[in-house]
C-alpha cells in the first residue's frame, strides 16, 4: 500500500500492478507477501519505482525460493502449486532477482525462516529495503 504525505488519506482498491497515484507522489511504499503472490512482479516493481519519489524508501517482506538443488527448494517447488491454489502465493518465486534488476537500490537485505500456519516447515522469507535512486 502506498501512503501520500500531507494529503487526506484514503484507500483505493487496485493492484500491485496499476497503483493510482502519480508519478513520484509516495515517500514510502510498506508491502507484506506481495510479490510472492502477484502474477507481474516486474511490473508491479515498476509501478513501485513509478510512485516512490527520487530517495523514497519500500519495504517488502515476501516468501522466497530457497537456494536451487536443495531439499527445501524441491519442497518448495512441489508446495507452491499447492500454496498458489490455497492462498495466492509461490514458495518458489526469486523475489530478490527481481527486486536487485528493478533498478531499485537496495538499503538493506535480511533473510529469515517463517513458520506458515500450522505447518513446521519454515519458509524463507526476505525483508528488502530499498530506495528509489
Amino acid at each position: 500500500m502506498a501512503t501520500q504525505r500531507h494529503r487526506a488519506r484514503s484507500h483505493r482498491a487496485a493492484g500491485g500492478e496499476n497503483i493510482p497515484l502519480e508519478d513520484g507522489s509516495v515517500d514510502a511504499v510498506f508491502s507484506t507477501y506481495v510479490l510472492c503472490s502477484v502474477d507481474d512482479v516486474d511490473r508491479v516493481l515498476r509501478e513501485v519505482r513509478r510512485v516512490l519519489k527520487p530517495g523514497g524508501t519500500a519495504l517488502f517482506i515476501d516468501h522466497v525460493a530457497a537456494p536451487p538443488q536443495t531439499w527445501r527448494r524441491r519442497l518448495q517447488d512441489l508446495a507452491s502449486p499447492i500454496t498458489r491454489r490455497v492462498s495466492g502465493c509461490r514458495w518458489n518465486r526469486d523475489v530478490t532477482a527481481a527486486v536487485e534488476a528493478s533498478g531499485l537500490e537496495t538499503v538493506r537485505l535480511d533473510r529469515r525462516d517463517v513458520a506458515s500456519g500450522r505447518l513446521t516447515l519454515a519458509v524463507p522469507c526476505t525483508i528488502h529495503e530499498v530506495v528509489n535512486p
